[in-house]
C-alpha cells in the first residue's frame, strides 16, 4: 500500500514538472512583445490612458520625454495581456511628444508616440523640433540667449535651438533677451538640427533675463573631435586667435580659435561688432557660447556670448628643431634665414632645419636673405610642419642668397620612391614638367607639386627640368585620402635651353609692338632679309623678357612682313611681325568687353554657346572656347560684316595648338584646320558676309584661347 502511495505521489509531481516545463519552454519558444494601441494623444488637461502589452518575458519600460510617466514600470513576462497606465501631466506651454518603449528578452522592443496637446497650440517643445527630419516646417518658441550677424539661439525648459537667417543675413533681427515665436523649414547643418531661413521670427516680450549654465562644457583637446554634434550645447573655447579671408569669397572672414593639442579649430560663427576680435590678433581668448555645427575633422563652431582676452602669450624663442618637435597647435617662437618664397608663405632655415612659414591670404613680405622672427601656431598639414597665423619681424635686411649645397639627391627614381616626407628639406629631384606645376619623376609613384609658386613656368611644359626646393606636405586625393603628390616651395628650376615667341600682326596705323620671350638662356635677334620698315628692335636679353620693335606706319596697299631670329643656348627661333595694309583691323582680345559686340564701325561679331559646351569666356586678354562633352564642336564665334560690306580674310591667333571648324556665310559646307605651331590660323582668299568659327577635338577638354583676330575687309562697289 505504502509502495502504491509513494508511486502515485510521485507520478503526479512528475506530471506537474512537465507541465511546469511546458508552460516555461512555450514562453521560451514564443518570445515576443507587442503593444495596442501604439499611438496615444492627450488633450490640454492630460490624464491617463490604458494600452495592452504582451510580453512573454520579464520586461521594463523606458521614456523619452517630458511629463509623461507608465505604471507600472516593469513586469514579468506571461503570454496574457496586460494593461499598462500611461499618464499625461497638464500641458500649459507647448504641444509635447514623447516615446514609451517597452523592451524585453533578447532586445525585442515595442513602442507607443504620445503627444500632449499643448495651449500654445501647434507649438513644439525645442526637444521635439530635434526629433523631427529635416525638410518639416516647425513652430516653436522661446527666449533669445545668443546672437550672430547670421542667426541666434533660442532656448525652453527643453533645450537650445539655433535659427539660421540664411547667406545673405547681416545680422540677426533680434537681441538677447527676447521672446520670440518662429516658425520654419528644419533642416540639417553637418548632423546638427535648425530651423533655416525661417518664415517667421515673431517678438511676443524684450527684455527678459537671461542665465546661463553656471558650468560650460569645455572643449579641448581631448574632446574636441568626440563631443555631442548633434544638438546646441552651451561650451566654452580657449585658444589663440586669429582671422583669416576665406579663399573662395574674399568678403567672408574665418575667425579661428587654436586650442593646444589638436588639429581641430574652434571658429567663432559671425561673430557681432561688439566683440572687438580686430584688436586681439594673436591673442590667447576664451570664448564662452553655443555649439553652432561643424561636424567635420577640421572646425566646430561656436556662436559666442562672451569673449575674454587673456592677453598675448609670451612664447620663448627656440630652435627649429624644438619647433617641429612642439605639441601641435601651441604657440611658438623661432628665428631664421629665409631660404625659399611662395605666393602664400616662405621657408627659413637655421643650424637646426628648416620650417615652412603659412601666410595663407597674402604674399610674403620678406626677401631671400632676410634674418627673420617668427612667432605663431605650430601645425602639422599631411605630415607637413609648419608655423601658421604667424607674426614677422625682419632682423636683418640683407639679401645675400644663401648656400644650397646641402640637399637631398632624389634625382634616381629608386631615391624619389625611398623618400618620405616627416618635415621640410631641401631636396632635388628630376622629371618632366606639366602644367607649369608638376614635375613627373620617371617611374615615380607619386607627382611633384611646385605649390604656389611666384615665377609662371608654362613655358618649361614637357621638358625635362630639375627643381631643388624645400617639402612641404603630401597632396591627398579628395575621395581616396590618399596621397597623390608632395609639395615643394621652389628654389630654382633648371631646364634644357629653351626658347619660345610668338609672331605678332599689327594694323596699318600702328608704329610699336612687343613681343614677349619666354627663355631660360642669354639670346640675340637678328633681321633676316630686308625689311627696312622696321626701324629699331631689342637686339639682346636674357631669360624672360620683351622684344620693343619701332616702325613706320603702312600706307600702301600690301601687307609687309618682316622676319627675325632669336638664337640663344643653341635654340634657334624665328618669328615675324606682319603690318597689315589699309582696310585691315587687328583686334586684340584685351579691347573685348562683352561676349558679343562691334569690334569695329563695319565689323561685329557674337559668341554662341553650342549644345554640350560651356559659355564662351572673356578673360586674361583671351576668348576661350570650350570643346563639347561628346567630342564635337564647342562654342563659337562669328565675325560678320556690315551690309555693304565684305571679308576677305580672318586670321586667328592663339596660345596653343588645336583643331578649328570655320563655315564661311553659314549654310555652307565646312572646312577644317589645324591652329599652326607658331599660334595662327588664315583663312583667306574668300568673299564672304560672316565666318564662323568652331573649336574641335577628340575630348571634352579641348578648347581654344584666342588671343587676338585680324580682319581683312573692303566696301563692296
Amino acid at each position: 500500500m505504502m509502495k502504491k502511495l509513494t508511486f502515485a505521489l510521485v507520478s503526479a509531481f512528475v506530471l506537474f514538472a512537465f507541465a511546469s516545463c511546458d508552460k516555461e519552454n512555450d514562453l521560451v519558444s514564443a518570445a515576443k512583445i507587442s503593444v495596442d494601441p501604439t499611438t496615444l494623444t492627450f488633450d490640454v488637461s492630460g490624464g491617463a490612458k490604458t494600452v495592452s502589452l504582451t510580453a512573454t518575458r520579464d520586461w521594463t519600460v523606458s521614456v523619452n520625454g517630458t511629463g509623461v510617466t507608465v505604471t507600472p514600470e516593469s513586469g514579468s513576462g506571461s503570454n496574457d495581456p496586460q494593461t499598462i497606465t500611461i499618464n499625461a501631466e497638464k500641458n500649459d506651454g507647448k504641444t509635447r511628444t514623447a516615446v514609451v518603449t517597452f523592451s524585453c528578452g533578447n532586445n525585442l522592443e515595442a513602442t507607443v508616440n504620445v503627444t500632449v496637446t499643448g495651449a500654445l497650440g501647434n507649438q513644439m517643445a525645442i526637444e521635439d523640433v530635434y526629433k523631427t527630419t529635416a525638410g518639416t516646417v516647425v513652430e516653436t518658441s522661446g527666449l533669445v540667449v545668443g546672437v550672430s550677424t547670421r542667426s541666434f539661439i533660442i532656448s525652453d525648459e527643453t533645450g537650445y535651438l539655433m535659427v539660421y537667417r540664411g547667406d545673405e543675413a547681416t545680422e540677426a533681427g533680434v537681441e538677447i533677451g527676447d521672446e520670440v515665436t518662429v516658425k520654419g523649414p528644419v533642416a540639417l547643418y553637418g548632423k546638427l538640427i535648425q530651423i533655416d531661413e525661417p518664415t517667421s521670427v515673431i517678438p511676443t516680450a524684450s527684455g527678459q533675463a537671461v542665465s546661463y549654465p553656471k558650468t560650460p562644457t569645455v572643449i579641448d583637446a581631448d574632446n574636441i573631435s568626440t563631443f555631442d554634434i548633434t544638438e546646441v550645447s552651451y561650451i566654452q573655447m580657449t585658444g589663440i586667435y586669429a582671422s583669416s579671408v576665406d579663399s573662395k569669397d574674399p568678403n567672408t572672414i574665418h575667425h579661428n580659435i587654436t586650442i593646444a593639442g589638436t588639429s581641430v579649430k574652434g571658429s567663432i560663427a559671425y561673430p557681432v561688432v561688439s566683440f572687438g576680435l580686430d584688436e586681439l590678433e594673436g591673442h590667447e581668448i576664451t570664448v564662452t557660447g553655443f555649439f553652432a555645427g561643424g561636424d567635420n575633422e577640421y572646425y566646430k563652431n561656436i556662436l559666442a556670448v562672451d569673449v575674454e582676452d587673456n592677453g598675448k602669450p609670451q612664447v620663448e624663442s627656440t630652435t627649429i628643431d624644438q619647433v617641429i618637435a612642439a605639441e601641435t597647435n601651441s604657440m611658438v617662437s623661432t628665428s631664421g634665414t629665409v631660404m625659399a618664397i611662395c605666393q602664400k608663405g616662405f621657408i627659413i632655415a637655421d643650424e637646426t632645419g628648416a620650417i615652412y612659414i603659412y601666410e595663407k591670404d597674402k604674399m610674403p613680405g620678406v626677401k631671400i636673405g632676410n634674418k627673420v622672427e617668427v612667432s605663431g601656431t605650430k601645425n602639422v598639414y599631411n605630415s607637413g610642419h609648419q608655423i601658421e597665423s604667424p607674426t614677422v619681424t625682419v632682423t636683418d635686411s640683407d639679401e645675400t642668397v644663401p648656400s644650397y649645397d646641402n640637399f637631398t639627391d632624389l634625382t634616381t627614381s629608386e631615391a624619389f620612391n625611398d623618400y618620405s616626407i616627416t618635415k621640410p628639406e631641401l631636396v632635388k629631384v628630376t622629371g618632366v614638367m606639366d602644367n607649369g606645376r608638376y614635375v613627373d619623376v620617371d617611374g615615380g609613384e607619386l607627382r611633384v607639386s611646385m605649390t604656389y609658386t611666384i615665377d609662371n613656368y608654362d613655358a618649361m611644359n614637357g621638358k625635362t627640368v630639375t627643381v631643388l626646393g624645400y617639402t612641404t606636405n603630401y597632396l591627398l586625393d579628395e575621395k581616396t585620402k590618399e596621397p597623390y603628390a608632395w609639395a615643394i616651395v621652389v628654389v630654382s628650376v633648371e631646364s634644357e635651353p629653351y626658347i619660345e615667341v610668338n609672331s605678332k600682326s599689327v594694323s596699318a596705323s600702328e608704329t610699336s609692338a612687343t613681343i614677349e620671350v619666354s627663355s631660360n638662356v642669354e639670346w640675340t635677334v637678328s633681321r633676316e632679309g630686308s625689311a627696312d620698315w622696321v626701324t629699331s628692335f631689342t637686339e639682346s636679353g636674357s631669360n624672360n623678357g620683351n622684344i620693343e620693335l619701332d616702325f613706320s606706319a603702312n600706307e600702301s596697299q600690301d601687307a609687309r612682313i618682316a622676319t627675325f631670329k632669336i638664337s640663344g643656348g643653341g635654340v634657334e627661333k624665328t618669328f615675324t611681325l606682319t603690318q597689315q595694309k589699309s582696310g585691315v583691323i587687328t583686334i586684340s582680345m584685351d579691347s573685348f568687353s562683352a561676349v558679343s559686340g562691334n569690334i569695329d564701325e563695319n565689323i561685329s561679331y557674337t559668341t554662341a554657346k553650342e549644345e554640350g559646351t560651356t559659355a564662351p569666356a572673356v578673360n586674361d586678354g583671351q576668348i576661350r572656347l570650350y570643346q563639347s562633352n561628346t567630342g564635337g564642336k564647342g562654342g563659337s564665334i562669328t565675325i560678320t560684316a556690315k551690309e555693304g560690306y565684305t571679308i576677305n580674310s580672318v586670321t586667328i591667333g592663339s596660345g596653343m595648338e588645336t583643331t578649328v571648324v570655320y563655315v564661311v556665310d553659314a549654310g555652307t559646307e565646312s572646312d577644317e584646320e589645324d591652329i599652326k605651331e607658331n599660334g595662327t590660323l588664315e583663312v583667306s582668299g574668300i568673299s564672304a558676309t560672316s565666318v564662323k568659327f568652331y573649336c574641335m577635338g577628340a575630348d571634352k577638354t579641348h578648347r581654344l584661347y584666342v588671343n587676338y583676330l585680324n580682319i581683312s575687309y573692303v566696301k563692296n562697289e
